[in-house]
């Protein structure tokens, strides 16, 4: 009997030294949670500038990148331009072109029936 009121008496030391000390962990606790709350602001804090200053960046690539296809359009319409240009002045070279070499080949074929009759 003496051994377990002894047991007894050490199981209760023990639970009030658990009990005692329970509202410092739970403190401690509460602290470990407060840096971890204040850690987590930090971090989304610094996640939501980083996104800003990203998409403040992409923001200006994509100004860069509207103002060079707004002059590559320009380009590309100068060039149309120019070829369709080019195209009504040579159209009527290779009119003329077409017709000198119809002639031409009139003379050739009429060249190879003189030859034809020399041969005869």
């Amino acid at each position: 009997m003496d051994c377990l009121k002894d047991t007894m008496g050490h199981v209760i030391r023990d639970l009030q030294g658990k009990v005692m000390a329970l509202p410092e962990v739970i403190q401690t606790l509460q602290e470990h949670n407060n840096v971890r709350r204040e850690n987590h602001k930090a971090l989304r804090e610094k996640n939501e500038d980083m996104i800003k200053a990203f998409q403040e960046r992409n923001e200006a690539f994509w100004e860069k990148n509207m103002i060079l296809w707004t002059k590559s359009m320009k380009l590309w319409e100068n060039v149309k331009n120019l070829l369709m240009e080019e195209l009504e002045l040579w159209g009527e070279d290779l009119d003329l072109w077409k017709n000198e070499l119809e002639l031409w080949k009139k003379e050739l074929d009429l060249w190879e029936e003189e030859l034809g009759f020399l041969e005869e």
